[in-house]
């Protein structure tokens, strides 16, 4: 069974939350406190093990940020994992995100919206899979890739497309996956040591 975390600073919405998904799902309700930081929300939802992050939008109040500013940390730190907003509030939220579509009404809740929220949790399971899915082909291309290194060796563009899964798999995983330089053709350290000059240059002209 799939694994949602959910993030509301209201008692009452976490429990409603885990009343309306137990049956489908397994709910972890993050239970912060005044003052947590963003990352340490997002990291006590990843500690237990979740799917999918559900996020209510308006906690400014309570937490001193919403639910937007949570969902672009976690996008910049894990960009491909399945994360919504859920909010009573959609107009308002939907001034702030960066992604409409991540943007869902609360309205499902009440007794009238029983096939919108049987929709609404086949969306979910449907991301959580896609997400899913996605890891496991990342992981068989890369055995074909490993394979080829260990063999053959590589072309220029393989070696750039398993750099570019093995990034995925970084931003998809906790823990250190990254690759030694030894990895790379000489061609492609070369083209690694020009881009960190560059990178260096642009950073050494910025202002103190």
């Amino acid at each position: 069974m799939y694994r949602l975390g959910y993030i509301d600073e209201d008692a009452g919405q976490r429990n409603q939350f885990r009343q309306t998904f137990k049956e489908d799902f397994e709910v972890y309700l993050v239970e912060g406190f005044e003052g947590i930081t963003i990352d340490e929300l997002i990291n006590e939802a990843f500690d237990n093990h979740i799917d999918l992050l559900v996020i209510d939008y308006e906690m400014e109040e309570f937490y001193g940020y919403n639910g937007d500013s949570i969902a672009r940390r976690l996008n910049a730190i894990k960009p491909n994992f399945p994360a919504i907003i859920f909010t009573s509030h959609e107009s308002d939220a939907l001034d702030f995100v960066d992604d409409a579509n991540i943007v869902n009404g609360k309205d499902i809740w009440s007794g009238d919206h029983h096939l919108e929220l049987e929709v609404f949790k086949k969306k979910l399971k449907s991301l959580i899979t896609t997400n899913k899915n996605r890891i496991i082909e990342t992981e068989e291309r890369l055995k074909v890739l490993e394979a080829k290194k260990n063999g053959s060796g590589l072309e220029p563009n393989e070696e750039d497309e398993y750099v570019e899964l093995n990034n995925f798999l970084d931003k998809s995983f906790e823990g250190d996956r990254h690759l030694s330089r030894t990895f790379y053709s000489e061609n492609t350290n070369k083209r690694l040591d020009a881009l960190i000059e560059k990178t260096q240059e642009l950073i050494n002209k910025l202002p103190n």
